[in-house]
């Protein structure tokens, strides 16, 4: 995890078929190195295959949390190069396991001779070894690739390319693009422990179109495909694409619900739909107001929103008076807006999962549980209809990612908000005193996905220890926490432990936790509640209506 707060730095070591050295320095020096948590250091001229391959390398020995791997494109020269980044990859799955891993994608150089004819060829050269580090990523959660070539293509080779520093510094960067590089580079350093955001709350006038709605009418705001509203329309098309990626969208506008209505659902040129929204504001409260009435229909807290609004007054309201609420960059010119939204970094993620993309999805089928209840006589007729399941299967790499993205995630029912970075958490996957089990709900509505997780620690034979216990809030209030206990005392009891404890911490945020411990029937001393697994402690269990299941290797 981020050591910012203790003063502490990560360190990334970068190896490169050149030196970049220049980059270190041009990192060390950069603005956005105040309170930054990364250092950055170089592995030397030509390390990326010798320093890897060598175990008793100074690079191996040291304790880097991250490896970035950079080539220029003078390595498409090399007609070994397949074999070689094959012998790297395969070299990675031994010496990096412990590290996350950033590998910069290849890209052919673009002033090379015969440009008109034989270009293709070195360019579907890297696309060869492109393909290989996607492939590669696939398989494991602690590989991250590091977009070279659309960095390059957006910025333009000639405005970072300059022969004379190729000559005399083995840069194939000069040092203004290096001042560039760095920034980007630490962007997806910081991109490992940033928690984005999850809603991106929209204001609509001047903002999702041109013009205001209740002046200029329907027929006179700006959207569409061609002409003035060109901007706006690909904006929207933009957050489109970022709400199939998991994230959810809002609205929140000071304006007549009437009308807006009636524009999303009838105008020819919105990109967005009605729909596309998990949730809606339109009235004339304060958006502070709003924004924490929203936060509780979605169940997420504050600090989980990116505020997105024309008006310099109501942003600067906003970060007055919820201040934890990300607040987006708004351009003054609507032609950068897309833009803007792309170099937003409070979006940033490294990894989209199948859960992400089902997020809006969720929240939904959300809203259809919550007609069931209002519609159900008691909460024994909610429950029975709802026939909820719980499938419970040991961690393993396929789901590693998704499973950190949860600790980072969860405030809620998170016992103890640790923030283990990837690397540490990999080791525990791996730690034989250990079990960590992935948990996935289900009812008659839809499928939740992996929503949770359960750690233990089986070092005393006699005493299992309960590390870690985190539930989505998607998946708060359905008894599922305490078919999830019912479950773990019943596997502890079998395997002949006496006693089960839960390790728990109060931060503040957590409240459905500790709601959890005090109505578990657990014996409670400081931070620690313990459960005796005897016959007549079991039965005293609270109830739960889950159905749990689980592999027979749980």
């Amino acid at each position: 995890m981020s050591n910012s707060g203790s003063g502490a730095r990560n360190s990334a070591l970068i190896f490169g078929d050149g030196e970049w050295g220049g980059l270190v320095r041009a990192f060390e020096k950069s603005p956005q190195q105040s309170g930054c948590a990364w250092s950055l250091r170089a592995g030397g001229y030509d390390s990326w295959l010798r320093e890897v391959a060598d175990p008793s390398s100074d690079s191996r020995k040291e304790a880097d949390r991250v490896w970035i791997f950079m080539l220029s494109p003078r390595v498409l020269e090399n007609p070994e190069l397949e074999v070689q980044v094959d012998s790297l990859l395969a070299l990675l799955e031994e010496a990096a396991s412990s590290r996350s891993v950033f590998f910069g994608t290849l890209y052919a150089d673009p002033s090379a001779p015969l440009s008109l004819s034989h270009s293709w060829e070195s360019a579907e050269r890297a696309e060869i070894i492109n393909t290989k580090l996607r492939a590669f990523r696939r398989k494991h959660s602690w590989f991250n690739l590091l977009d070279v070539a659309t960095f390059v293509q957006k910025a333009g080779f000639e405005s970072l390319y300059d022969a004379r520093f190729e000559a005399t510094a083995r840069y194939i960067y000069h040092p203004g693009a290096l001042d560039r590089l760095a920034a980007w580079v630490l962007r997806h350093l910081e991109a490992l422990d940033r928690v984005p955001a999850k809603v991106i709350a929209l204001d609509l006038d001047n903002t999702l179109w041109g013009g205001v709605l209740g002046e200029d009418g329907p027929e006179g705001i700006r959207i569409g495909p061609h002409g003035a509203g060109l901007h706006y329309w690909r904006f929207q098309r933009y957050l489109k694409q970022l709400q199939e990626a998991g994230f959810l969208l809002v609205i929140l506008s000071k304006n007549n619900l009437g009308e807006v209505e009636e524009i999303f659902r009838n105008h020819p040129d919105m990109y967005l739909k009605w729909d596309d929204f998990s949730a809606h504001a339109v009235n004339w409260k304060s958006k502070s107001e709003n924004l924490k009435e929203l936060a509780g229909q979605l169940g997420l807290g504050t600090d989980s929103f990116l505020f997105v609004d024309d008006s310099d007054h109501e942003r600067g309201q906003m970060q007055a008076e919820l201040p934890e609420v990300k607040i987006f960059a708004f351009p003054s010119d609507p032609s950068k807006l897309s833009n803007a939204l792309a170099e937003c970094h409070e979006l940033d993620r490294l990894r989209t999962s199948a859960e992400d993309r089902e997020r809006s999805r969720s929240y939904a089928e959300t809203a259809k549980r919550s007609a069931l209840q209002a519609t159900s006589t008691s909460l024994e007729d909610y429950y029975a209809a709802l026939q909820l399941r719980v499938e419970a299967k040991r961690a393993t790499p396929e789901n590693e990612a998704r499973l950190h993205q949860l600790l980072l995630k969860t405030n809620q029912f998170n016992l103890t908000a640790e923030r283990p970075d990837a690397s540490e958490f990999r080791r525990r996957l791996s730690d034989k005193t250990r079990k960590v089990w992935s948990l996935r709900v289900s009812d008659r509505i839809g499928d939740s996905g992996l929503t949770g997780l359960i750690e233990i620690d089986l070092s005393q034979a006699s005493h299992w220890v309960v590390k870690n216990f985190l539930l989505s809030c998607r998946v708060l209030g359905r008894t599922v926490e305490f078919a999830v206990l019912a479950w773990i005392c019943a596997e502890a009891a079998k395997s002949g432990a006496q006693t089960l404890s839960f390790e728990f911490k109060k931060t503040g945020r957590n409240q459905p936790a500790l709601d959890f411990i005090e109505q578990s029937g657990a014996r409670i001393s400081g931070t620690v509640a313990q459960i005796d697994l005897d016959s007549q402690s079991l039965a005293k269990l609270p109830p739960h209506r889950a159905t749990l299941s689980t592999e027979s290797r749980a």
